[in-house]
C-alpha cells in the first residue's frame, strides 16, 4: 500500500496518516475494478465531492444504481484518496482516507482514469466556498508525496475542470493545484 506510514512535514510540522478504509467500506457486489501497473500512472487528478457527506456516505451513493457516474452503480467509490472535511463526525478535518488502491482504475474522469490518480477533497468549492485549512495542509502533503514517492511531474497535477468539468475542483482548490504545479508551494 502506497503512504501507509506516518509522515512529518518539516514546513508544517504536520503529521499525516492515511487511514486505509478499502475494505471498510461496502463494495457493489457484482462489481470490481480492472487493474493497471503502477508505472502507467503518469497523473493526478483532483476534485471536490460537491457536498457535505462522509466517505461512507459517498461511497454509498456511489455504489447505488441511478448514480450521476453509472446508472447500475459503481464497483465502489470512484477516487483513490478521500480528503474528510470539517463537517464530517467519523473523521477527522484533513484526514487522508485510502479508498481504492493506486492500481485499481477507478471512474473518476472520463478518458484519464487509466493512467490516474483520483484525489477527492470533501465539500462543494464552487465560487469563493474554500477548503478548511487542515484540508489544504493534507491536499499540499497527498500532492508532494505522490509527486515524490511515484515520480509523477507536477505539471501532471490537474483539476477535474481541465478535463471538461469546469466546476470542480472550484477556484480555491485549483489555485492549490496550481501553485503546487509551478512550485510556489
Amino acid at each position: 500500500m502506497l503512504f501507509s506510514r506516518k509522515q512529518k512535514d518539516p514546513k508544517k510540522e504536520k503529521e499525516f496518516e492515511i487511514v486505509d478504509m478499502i475494505e471498510e467500506l461496502e463494495w457493489n457486489p457484482v462489481k470490481r475494478w480492472s487493474k493497471r501497473s503502477v508505472g502507467s500512472i503518469d497523473r493526478v487528478i483532483i476534485h471536490h465531492t460537491g457536498s457535505k457527506g462522509d466517505v461512507t456516505s459517498i461511497n454509498k451513493y456511489h455504489i447505488s444504481p441511478g448514480n450521476h457516474i453509472s446508472s447500475l452503480g459503481t464497483p465502489h467509490i470512484c477516487y483513490h484518496y478521500v480528503i474528510s472535511g470539517p463537517f464530517t463526525s467519523n473523521h477527522c478535518d484533513g484526514e487522508i482516507v485510502l479508498v481504492n488502491d493506486i492500481r485499481d482504475i477507478t471512474w473518476h474522469c472520463r478518458g484519464q482514469n487509466s493512467r490516474s490518480i483520483g484525489i477527492a477533497v470533501v465539500g462543494n468549492f464552487v465560487d469563493d466556498t474554500k477548503p478548511s485549512s487542515e484540508q489544504l495542509l493534507a491536499v499540499r502533503w497527498l500532492m508532494k508525496h505522490i509527486h515524490e514517492d511515484l515520480g509523477i511531474d507536477k505539471k501532471e497535477f490537474y483539476g477535474h475542470c481541465d478535463f471538461r468539468k469546469p466546476a470542480c475542483p472550484g477556484k480555491s482548490l485549483y489555485n492549490e493545484i496550481m501553485l503546487f504545479k509551478n512550485n510556489t508551494i
